[in-house]
């Protein structure tokens, strides 16, 4: 599993992509809960000791849910700009199942109700969020990998967004070798098992 950092850091960076007009912090507060809301099951292993309610909640069917319930009530209350606030919808629930398979530790049924057999990748790129305990030292390793593999990747998408001057280039080049290729290669190194 990605880390709720992780989660939170795409969920931001998807409601960025919208028109400026459609800019608030009530839509980024949305759309960061989309991106985390999969990981309402770790709330009910919690509170209620199992998980085997939400066991589907990594999956292409659970995901839908929350976008498609946003996206009905925005369309009822006749909200502008409501295909590209559904494509960031879609967009944050879908970056959660990407995060957490690109881990590569932990099999789900990631294709539910298509396919219920659980899966991962053979490979990993980022660390698991590790055990949620502020004495754990990998925790805040971890934490500070994935922060190195997404942000720079962020930004770089961001730089080449905006085309507009060679300085981005340069930029987006530093970025690339100096921070985000040492990351990638520091989390592919990680013992997954």
């Amino acid at each position: 599993m990605s880390s709720l950092l992780g989660h939170s850091i795409i969920g931001i960076s998807v409601s960025r992509l919208s028109d400026e007009r459609t800019h608030s912090l009530k839509w980024t507060l949305w759309i960061l809960l989309v991106a985390i809301f999969p990981d309402i099951n770790y709330i009910a292993l919690w509170i209620l000791g199992t998980q085997t309610v939400f066991e589907y909640s990594h999956s292409v069917g659970f995901v839908i849910i929350l976008p498609v319930l946003i996206i009905l009530y925005l369309k009822y209350k006749q909200e502008q700009y409501l295909a590209g606030k559904a494509l960031q919808l879609f967009m944050a629930s879908f970056s959660h199942l990407l995060l957490d398979l690109l881990v590569g530790v932990l099999p789900k049924a990631y294709l539910w109700p298509f396919y219920k057999e659980k899966f991962t990748l053979p490979f990993g790129i980022l660390p698991s969020a590790g055990k949620l305990d502020w004495d754990n030292y990998y925790l805040y390793r971890n934490l500070f990998i994935e922060f190195g593999i997404l942000v720079p990747f962020i930004l770089i998408m961001y730089i080449i967004n905006k085309r507009s001057q060679i300085r981005y280039f340069y930029l987006t080049l530093l970025l690339i070798v100096h921070i985000w290729i040492p990351f990638l290669f520091w989390g592919m190194g990680l013992y997954r098992g």
